[in-house]
């Protein structure tokens, strides 16, 4: 059983890093985060941003075209944002 828990903790400890990135950003949320990852394949502010510029985040359930221009202002607005 604790090994089990441990394999569990790991994939969650891992899944909630790999969150973290995109949970700083203005408007996102565990669920919406999950939704990018599970539906874009989209796990970093890297690929946010190809998928926003692709236009492919609006349309997704809980992302609106004003939470896609504050995503792309806080991108942009990075240090190696452009």
């Amino acid at each position: 059983m604790e090994q089990t828990v441990s394999r569990h903790t790991g994939r969650t400890a891992k899944a909630v890093g790999e969150m973290g990135d995109l949970l700083t950003l203005p408007g996102m949320n565990p669920e919406r985060v999950q939704r990018l990852m599970d539906r874009l394949q989209v796990s970093n502010r890297a690929e946010l941003k190809r998928a926003l510029a692709a236009g492919k985040v609006v349309g997704l359930e809980g992302f609106s075209r004003e939470l896609k221009s504050r995503l792309q202002a806080a991108l942009a607005a990075e240090p190696d944002g452009s």
